[in-house]
């Protein structure tokens, strides 16, 4: 009886937890897409952020144990984070002797 108390309650706590991720990735799309400029927002610190989202991504991925919950739900941050600071630093990548070159 017990187990099955807690069953639910791990249900309802991953609805919720999924369902303000899914707000909240609504909302910092809506941000970043109705701006035409970004002042006051650094490069630098949305870069950073996409870095560590990304190191934390790639650790949930080849950790065998991780829920694919949480894995999704780290990719789209994750791809999120990668849109919004290519959207402000509006760099480009071009290829170069066979390497990327990041310009601004």
């Amino acid at each position: 009886d017990t187990s099955l108390k807690v069953l639910g309650l791990t249900y309802l706590i991953t609805f919720l937890h999924v369902t303000f991720d899914f707000l909240a990735f609504k909302n910092d799309i809506g941000f970043f897409r109705g701006r035409e400029t970004y002042e006051g927002l650094s490069s630098r610190s949305l870069l950073s952020s996409f870095v560590c989202s990304l190191i934390i991504f790639l650790y949930l991925l080849d950790n065998d144990y991780t829920s694919r919950i949480v894995l999704t739900s780290c990719g789209v941050s994750t791809l999120i984070e990668g849109w919004k600071a290519k959207r402000v630093s509006k760099a480009t990548v071009r290829w170069r002797f066979l390497l990327p070159w990041v310009m601004s």
